[in-house]
């Protein structure tokens, strides 16, 4: 099966591949150090790479991820699967070992990467991560999904919804990056028959995934949004730094939950500066070390002589 070829509008087509006989959709910009970005749900690779400037000697690898835009679902969609597929990708486009950049419902996704794969990973940040699902998206989205009423759901009834309290209460939980969000974001993908299973699919095992994580020993940095009301971090942490000996935590205090687009700097500095203290170091030459004082018995040893 190929994906919808009318894209919309505002869509870019990148680079398209073969992975496990399946269709691959992905961006990829600059040259240099590979960073891999991995969008949330209900958006696309496309999306996540847009808030980064390009960076001299930083190659940006985005694809849309399993379902989403016009990569085809797989069969599994949960993040131990999903994980494998990543490290399939990763071999395929040569990549290892990759710093992966993770927003959201994919941070299960490269935890599990970074367990499971550690010799294709250099480093994992998670933005905003999600690792525990929110009970009230799943049967919304289940009943979106539904085959017959799902589509006659979408297209009758959510286009007048969207100017209702609804939209509003969409606002506020992503306060403050709601406006470019709601702007700019590809959220009429999250409308797509495939990428409401995708995220249904996601949402449904992840809880039970991240329960049998297996301790993560890359190092990782968890950038999160003081105003965040869908990920919330303080009930995670404990959780996180049980699973992971070497993490790192960084709080933007103004930015909510898609803080990559209203702090795209602050995130970029800390995407960078992580980058660069996990790159290997070549060994320093070896060099006879100068004494800074007598060892004991020189002074005997010159009388001596």
């Amino acid at each position: 099966m190929r994906p919808d070829p009318t894209p919309d509008r505002k869509l870019r087509i990148g680079r398209a591949l073969r992975l496990r006989g399946r269709f691959v959709h992905l961006h990829s910009i600059g040259e240099g150090r590979p960073v891999l970005l991995l969008h949330g749900c209900g958006s696309l690779g496309e999306e996540i790479l847009g808030s980064l400037p390009p960076v001299e000697g930083i190659r940006w690898i985005a694809p849309d991820r399993p379902g989403y835009g016009y990569t085809e679902p797989i069969p599994d969609a949960g993040p131990r699967a999903a994980a494998d597929w990543l490290a399939d990708l990763i071999d395929v486009l040569g990549l290892a070992p990759v710093q992966v950049v993770a927003h959201s419902l994919a941070a299960g996704q490269a935890l599990w990467l970074a367990a499971t794969h550690p010799g294709k990973v250099r480093a994992v940040t998670l933005l905003a991560p999600l690792c525990r699902a929110p009970r009230g998206p799943v049967p919304v989205l289940g009943l979106l999904a539904m085959p017959g009423i799902g589509p006659l759901l979408r297209r009758r009834l959510l286009p007048h919804l969207m100017p209702l309290p609804g939209a509003q209460a969409l606002a506020s939980l992503i306060a403050p990056d709601a406006p470019p969000l709601l702007r700019d974001g590809p959220l009429q993908h999250l409308l797509r028959d495939q990428a409401l299973a995708a995220t249904r699919a996601e949402l449904r095992s992840l809880d039970t995934a991240m329960q049998r994580l297996p301790q993560v020993g890359r190092p990782v940095l968890a950038v999160t949004g003081g105003s965040d009301r869908i990920a919330p971090h303080g009930a995670l942490l404990p959780w996180l730094k049980a699973v992971v000996p070497d993490l790192d935590l960084l709080e933007i205090a103004d930015a909510g939950h898609d803080l990559h687009r209203s702090a795209p700097l602050r995130v970029l500095a800390a995407v960078l500066s992580q980058g660069e203290a996990s790159r290997p170091r070549p060994p320093h030459p070896a060099r006879r070390p100068e004494p800074t004082e007598p060892r004991a018995g020189w002074q005997d040893e010159d009388r001596a002589q």
